[in-house]
């Protein structure tokens, strides 16, 4: 048995005072935010950063002053068991989407509530319903300093 953690980001913007997330599709064919591994002893939130620029192309404006999203799964890969937790910062964001065409297939801007439409498991869902939760606590105005 062993353990696994990814660290992503939940990239936002506000167009005309509506929060969107941006989403990326994997050849595998589901959507969700873009995550990875740490490189070597790469902090978590560097990690994100990292994974968001080489999946999406984006960078981060500022990381929002919001508890990040946990969750844990577990799984078997060629006879082994894995833990895995992943972690997803909110952050707003900035670019031009520019996508890793090994890993991903495409990417789009939702808003918050369109976000169950791009959902293939019920952990989904779940995720999405708690990214709308915690920006609901945003309101429409940016945070100081997002730069949006």
């Amino acid at each position: 048995r062993r353990s696994v953690a990814s660290f992503g980001v939940v990239p936002l913007r506000l167009v005309d005072g509506r929060w969107q997330a941006f989403l990326v599709r994997h050849h595998a064919g589901h959507w969700g935010f873009p995550k990875g591994r740490p490189e070597g002893v790469e902090a978590p939130r560097a990690t994100a950063e990292r994974e968001l620029r080489e999946e999406a192309g984006l960078a981060v404006v500022a990381f929002l002053p919001l508890e990040p999203i946990s969750e844990s799964y577990a799984y078997t890969r060629r006879g082994t068991r894995w833990d895995k937790t992943v972690t997803f910062y909110f952050a707003t964001v900035t670019g031009k989407p520019a996508l890793q065409a090994e890993e991903i297939a495409e990417g789009t801007w939702a808003g918050l509530e369109a976000l169950d439409g791009y959902a293939k498991w019920d952990e989904d869902r779940e995720r999405y319903r708690r990214v709308r939760e915690a920006v609901a606590g945003l309101g429409e105005g940016c945070p100081q300093g997002s730069g949006v």
